[in-house]
C-alpha cells in the first residue's frame, strides 16, 4: 500500500500538547530491538528523527479509510490522525503521536503495525494518544491507529514508515545544506536533490552511496546513477535525501560514504500526483490562443523516466500545442519534465521549444505566454519574441519550493578532475559579488535589447560570441561559475543556473521531430547552419524565414554554459 501524503508545510514553532507529556513512553529514545514496556514517566526526549507536527501544518496524511461523520447521528465517530516521521533507523525507536481533540470527550486508542518486512518483529509499546516503535529490520512498515469513543463508534488511519539501514563508515564528502528561510520559520521534510561527482573508486560498483546528518542521524538517499568508471565505480548520480527539519537560516551538513546495497524501498509513483495538479501553458498569437497541459501530455505522450525511487520519480513528456479547433500549431511544443515527491509534492519543469529542424516556416515567434496551475497564475502574461530553434524553461512547485542554497565540496570535485584544479586560497573583494548580482539583476543584451534574466535573454554571456579577445564567458569554465566554485556564493549561484537557464536561448537547439533527438549528422550528412552553405540545395534544413535574434553563436568561441550545473543539480 503506498500512502499518499499531502504536501509539506512550514511552520512558525513546533506544538508539543501538555496531554503529550504526560503520554510519551519511557523507552522512545533508547535503540535496539530489547525495549521494555513503558512506564508512566519521560525519562528521555523524543529521537531526532521524530520531529513533532508543526503547529500550523495541515492533519498529517493517512493512508487508511475514514469513515465519514453521520450527519444526522448525535455524536460522530472520531476522525483520526496522527504524525510519525516518514524516515527512521533501523534498531532504533520512534514516536508516533495521535492528534487530540479535547472536545472529543474520553477516546481510547489502538495502536498496532498492520504490515511489517517478512521475518521482522518490531517492538510496538502503546500509551494512549503516544506509541514508541522499533523497526528490527529494514524495509517498510505499515502502523495504524484505531480510535474509539465511548458510544463504540470509531475511525482508524494508516501510516508508512521505511526503516533503513544504519549508516556506517568513513565519510567521503559532504554537502552544506543552507536554509534561506525567515529565522523564525521551521521546514519540515525538506527535499535535496543534487548531482555528485565521485572520485574513481570511492564508490566501488557492489556499493552505492549513503547520507547522514553531521549529528549522525541517518537519512533516506536516492540514488540515480548517470556515468560509471571504466571498473564500473560510481562517477556522477543524481541524490536525493529528505532533511527532518530545519530551521531558517540554519546551515546543515549533509554527509556522504560508501555503503553496501540495502534493502530496496517501493518507488514513488507518479499516480500519487494530486489529480487536481495541472499546469497548462498558454500561447496567444495574433487571435489565435494555443495551449499545452501536463495532463494533456500524460496522455498523449510516452514518458521518459529521469529519476525514479523511493523518495521522487521524474517523468517527461511532450505535447503539442492546440488551439479550440483541436489544430497544432506547426512550430511550438511543449515538454514537462514532472517530479513527484514522496509526501505528494511535485516541481514540474514547462519547457516551451521552437526547435523543430526540418519543418518549413521555421523563424521566430512573436506571441502572449501565460502559464496557470491549480486555477492560479504562476506566470503572469508575458510578451516573448522566441528565438528561432531555442526554448525557455519555467520551474513550478507544487507544495512549498525548499528555500535552499547548497555549497559543495569544491576541494573534492576539483579530485575528480572534472572540476579545474583552481587554486582554492584565492579570495574576492566584496565588490566582485556585488558587481556580478548587479550584472544578472540589472543586465540587457547589447544587441538583443532583451534584459538578461529574462525569457530569450542571453545571461551573462556575451550575445556576440565571434568577439575575440579576453571575456568572462570564455575559458575552462566561464567566470561567474569559476567565481561560485571558489566562493559557494548564493549570488553567483544565481548568476550560474539562471545563465545556464539561458543557453538554452541561443539559436542553436535543432531537433527531429521523427525521433525527438538533436538531428544526426550519420542521417543527415550535409545538414549544415554555416551562413556560407545553409542554403545549398544539398542541406536538408529548410531556410528561416525570419531569423535575426541580436544572439550570434560561433563554435569557435562557444562558452561552457551548462557543464558544471549540470553536474551540481542533475537537471535534464
Amino acid at each position: 500500500m503506498k500512502e499518499l501524503a499531502t504536501p509539506r508545510t512550514r511552520a512558525t514553532a513546533y506544538r508539543l500538547l501538555p496531554v503529550l507529556l504526560l503520554a510519551m513512553v519511557a523507552g522512545c529514545g533508547s535503540g535496539g530491538s530489547d525495549s521494555k514496556e513503558a512506564t508512566d514517566t519521560v525519562t528521555t526526549p523524543p529521537p531526532s528523527n521524530s520531529t513533532p507536527p508543526p503547529a500550523n501544518s495541515s492533519p498529517p496524511p493517512d493512508s487508511g479509510t475514514q469513515p465519514s461523520p453521520d450527519p444526522g447521528a448525535a455524536n460522530p465517530p472520531p476522525v483520526v490522525n496522527f504524525f510519525a516521521p516518514d524516515f527512521v533507523t533501523t534498531g532504533e525507536s520512534f514516536l508516533a503521536v495521535a492528534e487530540y481533540d479535547e472536545t472529543a470527550g474520553s477516546l481510547s486508542y489502538d495502536w498496532e503495525v498492520s504490515k511489517a518486512p517478512q521475518g521482522s518483529n518490531p517492538v510496538l509499546t502503546e500509551s494512549g494518544i503516544a506509541a514508541s516503535m522499533v523497526p528490527d529490520m529494514p524495509g517498510e512498515y505499515t502502523l495504524s491507529l484505531t480510535v474509539t469513543d465511548t458510544g463504540g463508534q470509531s475511525g482508524n488511519a494508516s501510516k508508512n514508515v521505511s526503516a533503513l539501514e544504519p549508516t556506517v563508515g568513513a565519510v567521503i564528502t559532504s554537502l552544506q545544506v543552507n536554509s534561506l528561510a525567515a529565522i523564525s520559520e521551521v521546514d519540515t521534510d525538506v527535499p535535496v536533490t543534487f548531482g555528485q561527482l565521485f572520485v574513481q573508486g570511492d564508490i566501488p560498483a557492489s556499493n552505492t552511496v549513503a547520507a547522514r546528518l553531521e549529528n549522525g542521524d541517518t537519512v533516506p538517499l536516492q540514488v540515480d546513477a548517470k556515468s560509471h568508471y571504466p571498473d564500473g565505480s560510481l562517477k556522477h548520480a543524481v541524490l536525493t535525501s529528505v532533511i527532518p527539519a530545519l530551521q531558517g537560516g540554519q546551515q546543515l551538513a549533509l554527509e556522504l560514504m560508501s555503503s553496501a546495497a540495502s534493502t530496496s524501498l517501493p518507488p514513488v509513483e507518479i499516480s500519487d500526483l494530486d489529480p487536481a495538479y495541472d499546469p497548462t501553458v498558454s500561447i496567444t498569437a495574433g487571435t489565435t490562443t494555443y495551449s499545452a497541459s501536463l495532463r494533456q501530455a500524460m496522455f498523449t505522450s510516452t514518458p521518459k523516466t529521469w529519476l525514479q525511487g523511493p523518495l521522487l520519480t521524474e517523468a517527461h513528456y511532450q505535447a503539442q500545442f492546440v488551439d479550440g479547433s483541436g489544430d497544432a500549431h506547426p512550430l511550438l511544443t511543449a515538454r514537462f519534465h514532472l517530479r513527484v515527491h514522496h509526501d505528494g509534492s511535485a516541481r514540474t519543469d514547462v519547457i516551451v521549444e521552437n526547435t523543430a529542424a526540418f519543418v518549413p516556416g521555421a523563424g521566430n515567434l512573436d506571441y502572449t505566454a501565460q502559464i496557470t496551475a491549480g486555477g492560479s497564475v504562476v506566470m503572469p502574461a508575458e510578451q516573448i519574441v522566441h528565438h528561432h530553434h531555442s526554448r525557455w524553461r519555467r520551474t513550478l512547485w507544487h507544495g512549498i519550493e525548499p528555500a535552499l542554497h547548497l555549497e559543495y565540496d569544491v576541494d573534492y570535485l576539483i579530485t575528480t578532475g572534472a572540476i579545474p584544479n583552481y587554486d582554492r586560497n584565492i579570495s574576492f573583494a566584496p565588490a566582485a559579488m556585488a558587481d556580478l548580482e548587479t550584472d544578472w539583476d540589472t543586465g540587457v543584451g547589447s544587441r538583443s535589447g532583451i534584459p538578461v534574466n529574462k525569457i530569450m535573454g542571453a545571461g551573462l554571456a556575451l550575445e556576440y560570441m565571434p568577439n575575440t579577445g579576453g571575456r568572462p564567458d570564455i575559458g575552462l569554465v566561464p567566470g561567474w561559475i569559476s567565481l561560485y566554485l571558489l566562493t559557494m556564493d548564493e549570488r553567483a549561484a544565481q548568476a550560474t543556473y539562471g545563465t545556464a537557464d539561458a543557453a538554452a536561448h541561443w539559436p542553436i537547439h535543432y531537433r527531429d521531430s521523427a525521433t525527438d533527438l538533436p538531428i544526426s549528422y550519420v542521417d543527415y550528412p550535409d545538414a549544415t547552419t554555416h551562413p556560407n552553405v545553409a542554403g545549398s540545395a544539398s542541406n536538408p534544413l529548410p531556410e528561416c524565414v525570419d531569423c535575426d535574434t541580436g544572439m550570434v553563436p560561433d563554435s569557435a568561441h562557444q562558452p561552457a554554459m551548462v557543464f558544471v550545473p549540470y553536474l551540481l543539480t542533475g537537471d535534464h
